[in-house]
């Protein structure tokens, strides 16, 4: 990755300040209060950062770049991101529904589908 940014950096003239990872982004995060598992009974708290799919972080990554004000610090970034996925968290905290007929664990969604499946086929 680095060698093929620095090649575009020298096609256009150009430098690149910072490449942030949606890992970079998680291995802080994690400690912040939302996402700190060592205090999961903090009313604030919403889920291990670890349990945020890539695609979604990568997603809100892309989303806060368009209203970051300049200059921008990687400080800056975190508390975009963080505010962006605590305000989206129906994103992160996805319900399950225990199935007393299967004795296991489903998805809201699974359960909410498969009651309005059975109420169209009456």
């Amino acid at each position: 990755m680095w060698e093929k940014l620095r090649k575009w950096e020298n096609e256009n003239f150009a430098v690149a300040y910072t490449v942030i990872s949606t890992q970079d982004i998680k291995a802080e995060l994690c400690h912040w209060q939302a996402f700190d598992i060592s205090n999961r009974d903090n009313e604030g708290f919403l889920c291990d950062i670890d349990e945020v799919p890539e695609w979604r972080l990568l997603e809100v990554m892309r989303s806060v770049e368009n209203y970051i004000k300049c200059p921008v610090t990687f400080e800056d970034i975190l508390e975009a991101v963080y505010a962006e996925l605590v305000h989206e968290e129906k994103y992160l905290v996805k319900p399950q529904i225990y199935n007393s007929e299967t004795k296991q664990f489903e998805s809201y969604d699974d359960a909410f589908n498969k009651k309005e499946g059975e109420k169209q086929c009456q």
